[in-house]
């Protein structure tokens, strides 16, 4: 947060996606422009959460993020392939080329 903060990204915080539904929901005249989340969470992965969050914000963008590698979570079919993904652990200067980069796409 405070790294994105810094570079002049506002964010808002949740402690899990069933928090980040309900901001959106009533925030919903916000734009949100992308979801960084963790692939796997407490009572919601991060897939369906960016699924419910693009029928109410259908432009958002995802990237994920996991300490668990790449390879596994698609193995797994958690994520499909070419979805934007970071490593953990991994550097705020990398993390912010991601972050444009899922942007941009």
């Amino acid at each position: 947060t405070d790294i994105l903060r810094k570079n002049g990204y506002k964010v808002c915080k949740a402690a899990n996606g069933e928090e980040a539904l309900k901001f959106t929901k009533n925030n919903i005249s916000e734009d949100i422009h992308l979801l960084f989340t963790d692939v796997i969470l407490n009572r919601m992965n991060g897939k369906e959460l960016y699924k419910q969050l693009s029928i109410l914000h259908p432009n958002i963008k995802v990237l994920y993020m996991s300490g668990y590698p790449d390879g596994t979570i698609v193995d797994h079919c958690i994520l499909e392939e070419n979805v934007s993904f970071i490593q953990k652990p991994f550097t705020s200067k990398n993390l912010l080329r991601k972050i444009r980069m899922t942007i941009d796409k």
